[in-house]
């Protein structure tokens, strides 16, 4: 990994941490091209710029077409938490109870892959 380009999206951590069973590996992210913007980041991967960690939901359709390859399957990383952040009293509108409802039955990674 150290000899390909990397994607690094700037809002994490500057560590890769790669889990595979009971071991867990910390990995630098010593990225070649640094951006905070996570439509950039599909952009570059796609044009074949370098390695990037992206979310399932992104890049399903290319995954399946064969357009894009996912490298290091035999790892996973943790969970990234979500968080809602509402002004006060917004959370007593029945739409946003609904979508709180919604994202805690399933969480955007399962909310991506279910057929509505």
């Amino acid at each position: 990994m150290q000899h390909h380009l990397k994607i690094v999206y700037s809002r994490l951590s500057s560590k890769l941490i790669l889990e595979q069973g009971k071991e867990v590996y910390s990995v630098p992210l010593l990225g070649t091209l640094f951006t905070h913007d996570a439509t950039a980041r599909l952009k570059f991967t796609f044009a074949g710029q370098g390695l990037a960690v992206l979310p399932e939901y992104d890049i399903q359709p290319q995954i399946a077409s064969g357009t894009l390859i996912e490298v290091l399957q035999d790892y996973s990383q943790p969970n990234l938490k979500l968080f809602a952040v509402f002004p006060r009293g917004a959370t007593q509108a029945n739409a946003v109870k609904l979508m709180l409802e919604l994202l805690k039955q399933y969480p955007p990674h399962k909310l991506a892959l279910i057929d509505v």
